[in-house]
């Protein structure tokens, strides 16, 4: 009767234990949702090394299937009201936690400007900051007359964004290669880079490496429409 006592004791002692390490788990590891940044439609990274040695990353997310979209423009909200995230996000090949989009206002027949801007936004503590923001008016950039600009991070290379200029908006839904968007338009659009060590240094004319080429046409030849 005593030993049945005490095997009762221990199977009851053994059950709390194991609840107590189920509920550990779950608090110091976050769900699944509140970490996932890599897109649904394009899983493999595309890291490269550079010459130089320096990480590239050219794998592209879309805004509409990450999971922090709607808290991250809550976020940066309290900046200025109106900003949508563009296509696409990005993240750090030297910090996964760290990733990168572009916003802008919304556009119009009778928009004269728009508020543009590039984030940093962490997955780990969802803290963010603006690196980059400037109002521009039609016709700036080097863009028609009539075209407002648009920003769009497509890559990071050698310590730099890789952005498209436009005065379209890609539409990631269109599963269009991104080279193929910019150099297919009538109307001026063109591959830049913004220094992440001197975003306010100057934007720099691009020409896409293999690597990007690379990245860009796997997004396109992955996603679902």
């Amino acid at each position: 009767m005593l030993n049945k006592h005490k095997q009762s004791i221990l199977i009851t002692i053994v059950f709390l234990l194991m609840i107590i390490v189920v509920a550990y788990i779950a608090l110091i590891n976050p769900k699944k949702g509140d970490r996932e940044w890599t897109d649904r439609r394009t899983q493999r990274q595309h890291i490269t090394q550079s010459d130089t040695g320096t990480a590239s990353n050219f794998a592209l997310i879309h805004p509409s299937t990450w999971e922090q979209t709607e808290r991250a423009e809550a976020s940066i909200a309290t900046l200025a009201e109106d900003q949508i995230m563009r296509f696409a996000i990005v993240a750090d090949p030297e910090d996964k936690d760290r990733i990168y989009f572009a916003t802008g206002t919304p556009g119009g027949a009778d928009v004269k400007e728009s508020l543009l801007s590039i984030y940093a936004y962490r997955l780990d503590d969802y803290t963010w900051e603006r690196l980059f923001r400037n109002t521009y008016e039609r016709g700036d950039l080097e863009l028609t007359e009539t075209g407002l600009p648009t920003f769009h991070v497509l890559g990071v290379e050698d310590r730099n964004l890789v952005l498209a200029i436009s005065e379209r908006v890609l539409d990631p839904e269109s599963c269009a290669n991104p080279y193929e968007f910019v150099t297919g338009q009538s109307a001026a659009a063109r591959f830049v880079t913004m220094s992440l060590d001197d975003p306010y240094g100057g934007l720099e004319d691009y020409e896409p490496s293999e690597a990007a080429r690379a990245g860009w046409t796997d997004y396109a030849e992955n996603c679902t429409e």
